[in-house]
C-alpha cells in the first residue's frame, strides 16, 4: 500500500484508512529510517543500500521483518511477511545468516585472542 525511495520519501497509494493508513505509515517510516536524507556521498550511500535491499536475502528479510513488525505491532506478523511476497530464498536466507554468524563470531574470537596475547 505504500513506497519509500532510495532517500527515504514516502508514497502511500490512495485507498487505505484508519488502521490499514497507519500500519502502512509506520511500515514505510522504518525503511525511511534506513534511507540517507543529507549529508557526504548520500547518492553513493542510498545506492549502496538500495544494492543490499536488491541482492541479500539477509538485508530484505530484516528490513522488511523490522519495518512489518513496527507497522503492524506483531512480532508474530513481521516474522512471517518477508517470506510472502518478496522474493527471499529461504535456503538464501539460512546461508546468508550462518556466513554472517560464522564470520562475526570468528573475528571477535580473534579479536579475544590478540586482545589477551594468545
Amino acid at each position: 500500500m505504500g513506497a519509500t525511495d532510495k532517500f527515504g520519501n514516502i508514497t502511500i497509494k490512495p485507498g487505505p484508512s484508519g488502521k490499514d493508513l497507519i500500519e502502512t505509515v509506520r511500515h514505510e517510516g522504518v525503511h525511511r529510517f534506513f534511507s540517507p536524507k543529507s549529508g557526504p556521498l548520500m547518492e553513493l550511500r542510498a545506492n549502496i543500500g538500495m544494492e543490499a535491499y536488491g541482492r541479500s536475502n539477509l538485508v530484505r528479510y530484516a528490513e522488511e521483518a523490522i519495518a512489518e513488525t513496527i507497522g503492524s505491532g506483531s512480532l508474530t506478523k513481521g516474522l512471517t511477511f518477508p517470506l510472502q511476497g518478496y522474493n527471499i530464498s529461504k535456503v538464501g536466507l539460512t546461508a546468508e545468516t550462518a556466513g554472517y554468524i560464522g564470520t562475526t563470531s570468528g573475528v571477535a574470537h580473534a579479536g579475544y585472542q590478540w586482545a589477551s596475547g594468545e
